[in-house]
């Protein structure tokens, strides 16, 4: 008796975890929300508009709460604002003083107690290939993306929980930050740069920084390849880090609390590696002097010279197996 009780009750349960998946994927999909909404589900769909910027503009500001943001050159030398809206949700483009603003106001999501799931058309900011003046970003949940080589004195970046992709972007001054969403730069050039993230990946490769940068992460690896600074500054609490065929002219300072620090051909006048229990394994250019500190850590060295420059690395718990390269 109290077998069948317990299978009638398990039946019951997997009829109606069906019926609450069947009506999640009918609701977003906008199949079921339309049909209970009626007009009211079509008004939610997004209308694409275009907005062509004839007034002269130096900087670039974006405030989006939720859409991708794309930046593009423009392939006929003119600039144009391509995006979505709805009853919901406006997006405005204006030009003041030099700047060109595009800003989007969201209203309430919600309409007879039902959640709208539509998603918002990005937005897609066409500029000609020119030097400008500031680039200010600020996202929510959307992306940001610029590939095409724009120039600009000042670039400030910065997302809630949206990833970052900059390609062939040169700057004076690059900050770029999120929340938890990753960052990667692919053949950029700067004068000075910072990365930071919450919980995502910090990813750069081909970069040339002709000054200092600062890469900082939460819980996500740091991972440079075929890159150049002046110096180096690098702390991730629990995530790896990983250089190949990073240069630096100055020093190379790279922390990190739990994750492993990982060297593959790096040069610079001096290196300074920290670990509480991560492991420092690969290579650097010699020659160089290995001065290790480690708490309860193996250690393997070899290619060290003393009277050279400076390799100081430190653990707490972690192995150190690092040589040199000529």
């Amino acid at each position: 008796m109290k077998g069948n009780k317990k299978l009638l009750i398990f039946s019951i349960l997997c009829i109606v975890a069906g019926l609450v998946l069947t009506v999640f994927s009918g609701v977003r999909d906008g199949g079921y929300l339309k049909q209970l909404l009626g007009d009211a589900g079509n008004a939610r769909l997004q209308e694409k508009k275009t907005v062509d910027v004839t007034e002269a503009f130096h900087s670039l500001s974006v405030t989006e709460s939720s859409a991708d943001v794309q930046l593009l050159p423009s392939e006929d030398g003119g600039c144009r604002v391509v995006y979505g809206e709805d009853e919901y949700s406006r997006c405005s483009v204006s030009v003041e003083n030099g700047v060109l603003t595009v800003e989007r106001e969201t209203k309430d999501h919600a309409r007879s107690g039902l959640i709208v799931f539509e998603e918002t058309l990005p937005v897609c900011i066409y500029l000609p290939a020119e030097s400008y003046r500031a680039l200010s970003v600020t996202a929510s949940s959307g992306d940001f993306r610029s590939s095409g080589g724009f120039s600009w004195e000042t670039a400030a970046i910065e997302t809630h929980s949206g990833d970052i992709r900059l390609e062939e972007l040169s700057a004076e001054t690059l900050t770029a930050k999120s929340g938890s969403g990753d960052i990667k730069l692919r053949g950029c050039s700067v004068g000075s740069l910072t990365l930071e993230s919450g919980s995502g990946e910090l990813k750069a490769e081909a970069l040339n920084c002709s000054g200092d940068g600062q890469l900082r992460s939460g819980s996500g690896d740091i991972k440079l390849e075929e890159s150049s600074f002046r110096s180096l500054v690098i702390s991730a609490t629990s995530g790896e880090v990983k250089l190949t065929q990073t240069v630096c002219s100055g020093s190379v300072k790279a922390e990190t609390g739990s994750g492993d620090i990982t060297l593959r051909k790096i040069s610079a006048e001096s290196f300074d590696f920290r670990s509480g229990s991560g492991d420092v394994k690969g290579s650097v250019y010699g020659p160089v002097d290995f001065i290790v500190d480690t708490g309860s850590g193996s250690v393997r060295t070899r290619g060290g010279v003393r009277g050279e420059a400076e390799c100081r690395v430190k653990t707490g718990s972690g192995d150190v197996d690092l040589e040199t390269d000529r």
